[in-house]
């Protein structure tokens, strides 16, 4: 079942409350393929703090991933044709943002 924009959001800052740290240290964007994004372009580990949600449509996983960019985390939250997953991690030395994120 789909979650809903509102769900995802919740789903979102809940995991960034259990795993606190400063929101600059959070880094958010959007992908078609979350898990493959986090760790062949990111450099995510299974060891790492992140996750990946489904959205509706590429609109709503930009739309999500400025919202939390305007709220402090690091990101690209430019809408890109297909990306409907929506990910987040926790940024470590190892990890790689995308360049010019905000």
């Amino acid at each position: 079942m789909q979650k809903s924009r509102t769900q995802i959001l919740e789903d979102l800052e809940d995991f960034m409350k259990r795993h606190p740290s400063p929101r600059a240290e959070w880094y958010v964007g959007t992908a078609a393929e979350g898990r493959k994004e986090l760790f062949d372009v990111h450099g995510f580990k299974a060891t790492d703090c992140g996750l990946y949600r489904q959205a509706a449509s590429d609109g709503d996983a930009s739309s999500l991933a400025e919202l939390l960019i305007k709220r402090g985390s690091k990101g690209d939250g430019a809408t890109k044709r297909g990306a409907t997953n929506i990910f987040l991690f926790r940024m470590a030395a190892h990890t790689k943002p995308a360049r010019g994120a905000k």
